[in-house]
């Protein structure tokens, strides 16, 4: 669990009490998130995944994991969503390659929103982690094979590092034979996720577990 300095010397948090629960309320630079304080919340984790649609790779007509890839759902969503018509929000601009730059910004994001902790996970960017990642291969393909969504997804490797964000581990099991779980991650304010993104390299390029 993360510690009481790492939320007390870090801006972009505050701490909240809300029915006698606390909360951390994230300031991620695209909303605000309330995300309750539990023993699931974790500063960095090392051998993270993450699916990557790869029509971002055919679309951006480059191998390198950017930080578009990581946007959280909701921004994602409105990137997918006006991707052929280029109007995109303000909060993506940096996100957004040279060559995608000649666009029609709108602002579509409202940063001051306040984000409840049942609709977190909508706000959030997915990984998936397991406790034998030297099986990443039977990992990958175990999940495909659960998940039909993410059958036509590449996949990343890599790891969030300290005062990057918060990640919440979910308390069930994704698969079980290998384990894996579900991850959930808000990235601060002060962070890009460009920086993220040099994290992680595609799936069996020179990634060492």
């Amino acid at each position: 669990m993360i510690n009481n300095k790492y939320i007390t010397d870090n801006e972009s948090i505050i701490k909240i009490q809300k029915n006698s629960q606390d909360y951390l309320q994230i300031d991620t630079g695209f909303d605000n998130c309330q995300v309750m304080l539990s023993e699931k919340l974790f500063s960095e984790k090392d051998k993270l995944f993450r699916f990557i649609d790869t029509e971002l790779y055919d679309y951006y007509n480059d191998d390198a994991t950017l930080g578009v890839q990581y946007l959280p759902t909701h921004a994602m969503k409105i990137l997918v969503d006006n991707i052929d018509d280029n109007i995109f929000d303000q909060c993506l601009r940096e996100y957004c390659p040279p060559a995608s730059q000649k666009l029609i910004f709108k602002k579509m994001i409202d940063n001051n929103q306040i984000i409840p902790n049942k609709l977190k996970s909508e706000h959030a960017t997915s990984f998936y982690i397991s406790q034998t990642p030297e099986r990443i291969d039977e990992i990958i393909k175990i999940l495909k094979d659960n998940l039909p969504s993410l059958r036509d997804y590449d996949v990343a490797v890599g790891n969030i590092s300290e005062n990057y964000g918060i990640l919440e581990i979910s308390g069930y099991e994704k698969t079980k034979d290998p384990v894996t779980f579900h991850c959930s991650f808000w990235k601060f304010n002060t962070v890009s996720l460009n920086e993220i993104g040099k994290n992680f390299v595609k799936s069996g390029e020179n990634y060492v577990i």
